[in-house]
């Protein structure tokens, strides 16, 4: 059995350079809609990581058995669903979309709270229980924080860093 402990920093330092792209990146502006979604690099990792997967996959159907095949499939699916979401304000709401579910939008009126784990990320939620996840390998999330601030319709405590914006 090999040691694979060198391999971790590594997965350590790339996830921090996705993070560190994603906070020098700036959000699209088209209108009066912000977009905010994964950056290339970020994107390209998931592409090839679901690319490589399915590889093996195909490369191997005839020497693998049925389990082996069926654990390389959902890998490459696995690493698929990672794919960013783009999360949109305009001054009516905020929405969310992921290719593989139904979008959420919740109208900026309907906010119930907002909370933010002090790294960048952020759960807007809405009084018919719809939740907006913000990732902190989105871009330009302090763009996203400001705008939450300014556009969210009730009172905003400060705890810290962290927003935390609650129900009227």
């Amino acid at each position: 059995m090999h040691d694979n402990y060198w391999l971790m920093p590594l997965v350590f330092a790339g996830l921090a350079s996705i993070r560190l792209i994603a906070l020098g990146s700036k959000a699209r502006i088209s209108g009066n809609r912000i977009t905010f979604s994964g950056t290339l690099p970020h994107q390209l990792v998931i592409l090839f990581g679901a690319s490589g997967a399915i590889a093996v996959l195909i490369t191997t159907w005839r020497s693998s058995q049925a389990w082996e095949r069926m654990a390389l499939a959902a890998i490459g699916i696995g690493i698929a669903a990672g794919w960013p979401a783009i999360v949109r304000i305009d001054p009516n709401e905020v929405s969310e979309r992921w290719w593989w579910r139904r979008s959420v939008s919740i109208r900026w009126n309907d906010v119930s709270s907002v909370e933010e784990n002090g790294v960048g990320e952020y759960q807007i939620y809405g009084k018919d229980g719809q939740i907006i996840h913000f990732s902190r390998y989105l871009v330009d999330s302090a763009r996203f924080r400001q705008e939450v601030r300014a556009r969210a319709h009730r009172g905003v405590s400060k705890s810290g860093d962290p927003i935390s914006v609650t129900k009227a």
